[in-house]
């Protein structure tokens, strides 16, 4: 028979059945007693705590009592064996590490009690993985960028590079100063052995000279459920630093810096890689509340941000030098009082380019300055925007659109500047939003080749839909309701080509005593080859349409009411004049209004129109 211990139950099935039962006659309450331990030829394997925690080489225990430095120890055990998951008790953590510990390890989750697991730090994070570990130190020699690869003069440890790796590129430049820089890489073939090396998201500057230096990313980290209080005298860069990892979950964290804490950051992330950020609270982060540096198809969602920043580079949430294909969903924004001029959320476009990101169904309140600065190909949905910017801050935006990005389904309430694109952005598309009571311009869209659709704007000061551009070509609008606006419902100005203006209806321009319902002046060369088309201009304080510099282009099949002037074409009276020329103005309806028709310029044919 072999050497087994074997038990066997009889006990019958029932809610309050016990097969075995084991139990002592001492109470077992001082920390590291064991009620049982299981070992294999006299080496523990796992053991049972007198609290019933279940310890092993894959599983730690901290409690309060145990100290900073237990938990450090915790970590490398638990990734020194592969990984595993660190249990943080109920308690209040009181810790002062010297310096900012740097974990190397992959496959750790470090599982706290919610709320009831509160971690104070008196100096440093406890918080900070980052790989250093470098593979290789492959010199480049005399190189430079081309066709998005950097091709290797010597590749003696070419085999040390994965695919996937990131490189770090070592070297000053001559132009920029700058010191180094990291980017994510992918290898042209297999191994490496012809020493080539493709970029994702190549570096545009020269690179003669330098070296570069592999990193072994990280894998699988995870924090949730806990609190983290920087304490009034902490100098850490952030309360959470996480670089280099790839799968990073950060979930049901809070995270607060107390007032006189020289802490920029709550949560600092840089190159991490298909991750995700969710349920935290963030709050009084001196500079970006959520940092994410050189970080891809990363999401960050249903977060609480309150009183992020004190200046307006810094944001509640922020995507730059290279990020990529991310998402940022669901958050709720609250900035700090009074107004700071602080971002919400950025995706900044520096030397390296962001962009490609998805920022949607968030809510920010009293967001500041540039609410939602997004740059390059982003999607803008379903976000809703309470209060943005005041007069200390005129260019106060609450979504700003960059080059081929669309700002789709938002519901703007009470900002300065409800949505605008840049003059040097193209191909964006604003539509079907609602913007209320803006303190300045409704929609001011500057961009070429660019659409403006089934938006509602409604009670915006010093105008609802305005176009300018100097070399603006290609723009549509289309289908947008402007109410009870002052100043202009739509105004293109400048000198603009191929211009769209169709099925709008502009009511009640007269909240400031002198409105214009739809309006075009061109200045210089003029307004060339516009399209005004099936439009409802109502109750508007002065002209219901004025064109000025209008050229080549057709006004047909339009209808105005109630304005004190009905339709001007030609130039303003009192003002340099800009003619318009080679107009067609055809059936269009001013039926019943008392004051004539105003046109002036060489061209102008104006036939079958109900006056």
């Amino acid at each position: 028979m072999p050497n087994r211990f074997k038990a066997i139950s009889g006990e019958p099935d029932g809610a309050a059945s016990v097969a075995h039962e084991f139990d002592t006659t001492q109470s077992f309450t001082t920390p590291g007693g064991k009620l049982i331990s299981f070992k294999n030829a006299g080496v523990e394997k796992f053991s049972i705590d007198g609290d019933g925690t279940i310890r092993s080489k894959n599983v730690k225990v901290i409690r309060p009592g145990d100290g900073y430095d237990a938990f450090k120890a915790a970590v490398d055990e638990l990734g020194a064996a592969g990984g595993g998951i660190l249990q943080l008790t109920a308690g209040l953590f009181e810790w002062d590490t010297a310096v900012s510990p740097n974990f190397t390890w992959s496959n750790i989750i470090i599982q706290g009690m919610g709320n009831a697991t509160q971690i104070e730090l008196a100096t440093h994070t406890a918080f900070h993985f980052r790989n250093s570990v470098s593979a290789t130190s492959t010199a480049f020699g005399d190189t430079s960028i081309a066709d998005e690869s950097i091709y290797a003069t010597t590749v003696a440890e070419a085999t040390a590079f994965d695919e996937g790796d990131l490189i770090r590129i070592f070297g000053t430049n001559a132009d920029t100063g700058e010191s180094d820089s990291e980017i994510n890489v992918v290898l042209e073939d297999g191994n490496g052995t012809t020493g080539e090396v493709k970029l994702k998201y190549p570096l545009t500057r020269d690179l003669t000279g330098v070296t570069a230096t592999a990193n072994l990313r990280q894998e699988n980290i995870m924090l949730r459920d806990f609190r983290v209080t920087m304490k009034s005298t902490a100098i850490a860069t952030s309360a959470i630093a996480m670089q280099n990892i790839q799968n990073l979950v950060l979930d049901n964290l809070h995270v607060e810096s107390e007032d006189g804490a020289t802490v920029l950051g709550g949560i600092q992330l840089y190159q991490i890689f298909k991750s995700s950020i969710t349920n935290c609270t963030v709050v009084n982060s001196q500079q970006h509340s959520i940092n994410c540096t050189a970080c891809f198809e990363t999401f960050v969602g249903y977060n609480n941000i309150y009183k992020s920043g004190n200046t307006t580079n810094d944001s509640a949430i922020w995507f730059g030098r290279g990020s990529f294909d991310n998402t940022v969903h669901a958050n709720n924004v609250v900035s700090a009082e009074p107004l700071g001029g602080v971002i919400a959320i950025k995706i900044d476009d520096g030397l390296e380019g962001a962009g490609r990101t998805i920022i949607s169904h968030n809510h920010i309140q009293r967001g500041n300055f540039a609410t939602i600065n997004p740059s390059k190909e982003c999607l803008i949905i379903g976000n809703i925007i309470d209060h943005s910017g005041d007069s200390a801050h005129p260019s106060s935006v609450a979504i700003g659109v960059a080059d081929r990005c669309a700002a789709l389904y938002n519901y703007i309430i009470d900002p300065y500047i409800g949505i605008q694109s840049g003059g040097v952005n193209t191909d964006c598309l604003i539509e079907h939003n609602v913007i209320i009571n803006a303190r300045s311009v409704g929609i001011g869209c500057y961009s070429n080749r660019s659409i403006v659709r089934g938006n509602t704007v409604q009670g915006a000061v010093s105008g609802g839909i305005l176009y300018s551009n100097p070399d603006g070509n290609g723009l549509v609008i289309d289908g947008n309701v402007v109410v009870d606006t002052g100043s202009t419902g739509i105004w293109c100005s400048s000198d603009l080509t191929n211009v769209t203006i169709t099925n709008n209806v502009v009511e009640g321009n007269n909240s400031v005593g002198y409105g214009l319902g739809l309006q075009c002046s061109g200045d210089g060369s003029g307004i060339i080859k516009a399209l005004v088309k099936g439009n409802i201009v109502k109750d508007c304080a002065s002209y219901g349409m004025f064109f000025q510099g209008l050229k080549q282009s057709r006004i047909c099949h339009n209808i105005v009411r109630g304005s004190t002037y009905p339709f001007h074409i030609g130039d303003r009276p009192g003002t340099v004049a800009v003619p318009s020329e080679d107009v067609d103005v055809y059936q269009n309806n001013w039926r019943g209004e008392t004051t004539a028709i105003n046109a002036t310029g060489p061209g102008i044919s104006i036939y079958d129109n109900k006056e």
